[in-house]
């Protein structure tokens, strides 16, 4: 594809995305991850973006099965048919976008819209490497991810609504020695004897008293401030990090009332912990692209055998003098 640009996501997942694609909207939610594409350069997937034919494939959606409907993880639910090789899927429309299609054979993948949106292509790559990490056998958790800059290893919060999750990853990215990895939902697996974590990227919302003022255009809605990642790691002058071994898994039940305390607990409390409170509510992984057909496989146990930290976490983590910032 003529200038077209090369999506890499660490070793994982290397995307050609065509000129068509904005792709300054997907580095803001996958900071330093677009290139160049030399001309020696392969790539797993190739991604077009066409709106010249969505009118008449909306025209042959009635042949489609309307009642075999599928759920992508956090996508909008999708419908589909195998079209001469193809895989055509049809997503419907939600909140976030109108109505779209996505055709995939082997490594071509074409999406067909009434309009440009770089969310449906931020979607689509969200599902390729969703796919990968469950060919690796990674399954998700949903939490906040931290990179030590003194070790390279990852610190990782979880728990219920309103626990601290964010709380952890704000205040240690802003005033501790620490690298953003994920703000919501990270995938945990054991690689070669070693517990990894791979990032997912999402907006990152904080709640505005810590900001003396907002000069930086964020959005600020219900007293929260939402921003994206690119966003995150400019207001923090810090890179985003997208795998780290696994050092610690810290169950999270932050107040402001308490003082900060930290306790090591036993493989068998963090198991029925992380079986309570480590899966979100939009966690299906229907396979509509047709590429594995895989779903996660929650292996907890092992997971605990290869962390060298299992912690709780209460109290109040934040110093209100060093967290409240002047932003420019």
């Amino acid at each position: 594809m003529e200038n077209s640009k090369i999506f890499h996501y660490t070793n994982l997942l290397r995307v050609e995305l065509s000129n068509e694609i904005d792709t300054s909207e997907i580095e803001n939610y996958f900071p330093q991850t677009i290139s160049e594409k030399q001309s020696d350069y392969n790539s797993d997937y190739t991604i077009n973006y066409n709106l010249s034919q969505y009118n008449y494939l909306k025209n042959i959606l009635p042949s489609f099965d309307l009642q075999g409907k599928k759920f992508p993880y956090r996508s909008a639910p999708a419908i589909s048919k195998n079209i001469d090789g193809w895989t055509l899927s049809y997503f419907f429309p939600n909140r976030y976008s109108e109505d779209y299609f996505v055709a995939i054979n082997q490594g071509k993948i074409c999406i067909f819209a009434n309009k440009y949106d770089s969310n449906i292509v931020i979607r689509i790559l969200n599902e390729l490497i969703v796919r990968k990490l469950l060919e690796k056998n990674y399954f998700p958790i949903h939490a906040s991810a931290i990179v030590n800059l003194d070790d390279g290893k990852t610190d990782l919060f979880f728990g219920g609504k309103g626990s601290g999750k964010s709380t952890m990853f704000f205040e240690k990215t802003v005033n501790g020695n620490y690298l953003p990895l994920a703000n919501d939902v990270c995938f945990v697996g054991v690689e070669n004897g070693q517990a990894m974590v791979y990032s997912m990227t999402y907006d990152i919302t904080f709640h505005k008293s810590l900001l003396v003022n907002n000069n930086n255009d964020f959005n600020i809605k219900d007293d929260k401030i939402r921003c994206n990642p690119l966003q995150f790691c400019q207001f923090i002058d810090k890179s985003w990090i997208y795998v780290a071994p696994l050092k610690s898994l810290n169950y999270t039940a932050l107040n402001l009332s308490d003082d900060f305390e930290i306790q090591q607990i036993s493989a068998e409390n963090m198991h029925e912990l992380l079986l309570k409170y480590g899966k979100d509510r939009d966690f299906t992984f229907d396979d509509v692209l047709n590429i594995n057909n895989l779903y996660p496989n929650y292996d907890y146990d092992n997971l605990i055998k290869h962390v060298s930290l299992l912690n709780s976490i209460k109290g109040n983590v934040i110093d209100r003098n060093k967290t409240k910032r002047q932003i420019y």
